[in-house]
């Protein structure tokens, strides 16, 4: 993903999230953390809301693949879980 991949973009989608939409997510969640306003400025199809949405959508199956409650995955630095997710996909 680079940073062109982001401006490919113009407009907001709705239903599911592509495969590109979500690679971007990640990175943005990677660099930025929770700071959604930050992660929207990758995933431009997106809104604001959306992008919270996801997230809390990916925090679950984070939680549900590591064994942690959802809390415990939002209040540690998750970016390792997240690598070994994405691997796993």
């Amino acid at each position: 993903v680079t940073p062109d991949d982001a401006l490919e973009f113009k407009g907001e989608r709705k239903g599911r999230w592509t495969p590109l939409e979500h690679k971007l997510f990640v990175k943005g969640l990677l660099r930025y953390g929770r700071r959604w306003k930050m992660i929207s400025t990758l995933v431009k199809t997106r809104s604001y809301p959306q992008i919270k949405g996801h997230a809390q959508k990916y925090f679950h199956k984070l939680a549900k693949l590591s064994g942690k409650s959802e809390k415990e995955i939002c209040d540690e630095d998750f970016s390792n879980l997240v690598m070994a997710v994405e691997e796993m996909d």
